[in-house]
């Protein structure tokens, strides 16, 4: 078992901006992609990426869908099982690359669950099962790498922040202040890259010190 902790990478970006494309040359192998909304991936080496069989343990996706049932034919919660499977991805079947797909819709279906729940427990809930899910990498030792693909949004000052349910699931976490690493893609002379510092008043990116020589990279996970 390795001495390292788990690590983990918000990637922050608008749809259409490269984000799942940036998964085309990670080998499929040593990766597992959980999409909350299973979709096609449009490359052509996406056809190596098929469901996880549990009998033959075998495959590279797995739906939240089915982690959510899951959870509920056991009940038990949630994050609960996604742990759980995440652990055993990178433990037992040496996933080294975890890539949850995509973050914003992780709160959508939690929210529209509890969308007739009255006050302001329903907030909480949310608030507590978002910061859960982006604190799944603490427990697992492995050299191995979490990335949470999600969606940005400006706030009321213009600055961006990751998208969430709502203020009032803001005004209880800040996603980003979970991560050593938040990056976001940028499009430069028709190439997507990804951004990894700040260079002005409005991003939040940021990585370690020293990590990169560059604000920005090839938008490849696998070279990342």
């Amino acid at each position: 078992m390795s001495d390292n902790i788990c690590e983990k990478i918000l990637i922050e970006a608008y749809t259409g901006a490269g984000k799942t494309t940036s998964i085309m040359n990670v080998d499929p192998e040593k990766a597992m992609l959980i999409q909350v909304i299973p979709k096609r991936l449009t490359f052509a080496e996406g056809v190596n990426w098929k469901p996880w069989d549990g009998e033959t343990k075998t495959g590279s996706t797995m739906s939240v869908a089915r982690l959510r049932e899951t959870a509920s034919k056991n009940k038990i919660s949630f994050v609960q099982v996604l742990k759980a499977f995440i652990s055993s991805m990178i433990n037992e079947h040496k996933k080294e690359i975890i890539i949850i797909d995509d973050l914003v819709y992780v709160m959508t279906q939690s929210f529209m669950k509890n969308i007739n729940d009255k006050g302001y427990d329903k907030w909480n809930e949310l608030a507590a099962e978002i910061t859960e899910v982006l604190s799944i990498a603490y427990g697992i030792f492995a050299d191995a790498r979490i990335y949470y693909l999600t969606h940005p949004e400006e706030d009321s000052n213009g600055k961006l922040k990751m998208k969430t349910a709502g203020k009032l699931v803001d005004n209880l976490v800040t996603p980003e202040g979970l991560f050593n690493t938040v990056i976001g893609v940028q499009v430069k002379e028709g190439k997507h890259w990804f951004k990894v510092s700040s260079t002005n008043h409005i991003e939040n990116y940021k990585s370690p010190m020293g990590m990169f020589t560059d604000d920005l990279i090839p938008s490849d996970l696998e070279d990342f």
